[in-house]
């Protein structure tokens, strides 16, 4: 039975690597500024607490893909690469999650609808350190059940026993301190450590709040030397920056929360624009486990539910926004698979249930957005197509945009920066130089 187990669980991590791996040096096309700038940073910078460009961006993610690049060369592929294996390890943690905390159906219901979910591949491949928000609070919670379920007496446990225990405190702080690294949403996860901690014992707490500080510590002392990065971009969308946040709050609310179901992100990076951002079928689950969860008084799933909503929430700017929204990915999915469980579906109607969830899945990303010319202008197709055609060669760039200067130069320039990276000798410029051949592209202009 252990072993049937496992290699079902084999065959669904094999599915989750295969759509996240699948066509990924094609798809998504082009190279986002944004992803462009972290693999810049990376080349030229090399791994750092916290990189001030673009808005301020946590290190952890950036230094990882400095690694992928150092190993693999400046490809595009190597900087996505990153979030690929993120989101198949997300797949897996959030399986043995559900399974300490439920049952091993419930674990591979969820990992299996997080396999196949539309909104959880795409960031898996894209270089955003979002990613890392669901990957971390997977294995941050699934060791912290761990260790609230297991009881151990010093008197009676064996040495390695007790330390086992005592070691899963110690990797639930190094995870939730991680998380600190990543992304700004992860910072709502303080609100929950009162919850999940009170009936914990004082030695117990100190030694994951320990380590949680430790990992912290390098992050923190930026933030007292630097005290307006820790803000960021942050303040210039919350909804306490417009003139009458408490309506602003109710109109967030109810489309952060219509996105699961009715009307989803509009940007095409980062969803089919305006669908739903769970699919269908998946939905409902949801929300058969949500009712479930109430009614159960799942209350650890209903609370990080709310936390992770509220980086979402608590904007304004590009709502419903399924990037801010990720932190909540592995628990819509847990609570999907708590429904599905619910439902006791025969073993027939399961696997035509799962053939037909992955193949529309497939269908839809592959076959239908990722060859989509909006799809290919939300990740700057055509700058990267510039930047390729400028291997080899020797010429001045002027950025014909506005937006968001770096260095001097417009945010955009780092697609080409980064397709051409030490393949071509470019000087980006804001203006060129006289009595040279200039050739105008729209949005760039050339003079070699």
């Amino acid at each position: 039975m252990v072993k049937k187990q496992y290699l079902i669980l084999g065959i669904i991590l094999l599915i989750a690597a295969f759509f996240r791996i699948w066509q990924i040096w094609q798809i998504p096309p082009g190279l986002y500024p944004d992803e462009a700038m972290n693999g810049m940073d990376a080349l030229t910078s090399g791994p750092q607490v916290f990189y001030q460009n673009n808005n301020g961006r946590e290190g952890l993610f950036i230094a990882i893909q400095w690694l992928f690049l150092k190993t693999f060369g400046p490809e595009v592929w190597a900087l996505r690469l990153v979030s690929v294996f993120i989101g198949i390890l997300t797949v897996l943690g959030l399986y043995l999650l559900a399974k300490q905390l439920f049952n091993e159906k419930v674990a591979l219901f969820s990992s299996f609808l997080l396999a196949v979910s539309f909104w959880h591949i795409n960031f898996s491949r894209i270089g955003f350190r979002a990613i890392m928000v669901p990957f971390c609070l997977v294995f941050f919670l699934y060791f912290w059940s761990v260790a609230r379920k297991k009881r151990f007496s010093r008197s009676k446990a064996t040495r390695g026993s007790y330390f086992f225990y005592r070691k899963k405190y110690l990797l639930a702080g190094l995870f939730f301190g991680l998380g600190f690294n990543t992304y700004l949403a992860w910072r709502f996860m303080i609100f929950a450590l009162p919850f999940l901690f009170l009936k914990v014992p004082v030695k117990k707490t100190a030694l994951f709040l320990a380590v949680a500080f430790i990992v912290c510590l390098p992050l923190g002392l930026y933030f007292l030397q630097n005290p307006a990065d820790f803000i960021g971009r942050a303040g210039g969308v919350s909804i306490f920056a417009t003139g009458n946040w408490l309506k602003t709050l109710v109109i967030s609310l109810g489309k952060t929360l219509a996105s699961f179901n009715f009307v989803g992100d509009f940007n095409w990076r980062h969803n089919y624009a305006g669908s739903p951002l769970l699919f269908w079928p998946a939905g409902i689950l949801f929300l058969i486990g949500f009712v479930m969860a109430i009614y159960k008084r799942y209350y650890v799933l209903l609370v990080l539910f709310g936390l992770m909503l509220l980086p979402a929430i608590l904007t304004y700017e590009g709502l419903p926004h399924a990037l801010r929204m990720i932190g909540v990915i592995p628990v819509v999915y847990l609570l999907a698979g708590i429904g599905l469980d619910k439902l006791k579906l025969s073993l027939p109607i399961l696997l035509i249930f799962f053939l037909i969830i992955a193949g529309a899945q497939y269908h839809r990303y592959f076959l239908d957005w990722g060859q989509r010319q909006e799809v290919r202008d939300a990740f700057s197709q055509d700058l990267a197509d510039i930047g390729r055609s400028l291997i080899d060669k020797n010429a001045y760039v002027k950025m014909n945009q506005g937006g968001v200067l770096v260095d001097g130069i417009p945010m955009s320039a780092q697609t080409i920066k980064f397709i051409t990276y030490k393949k071509a000798n470019l000087n980006f410029v804001q203006e060129l130089p006289e009595n040279c051949h200039v050739q105008n592209f729209g949005l760039v202009s050339i003079c070699q």
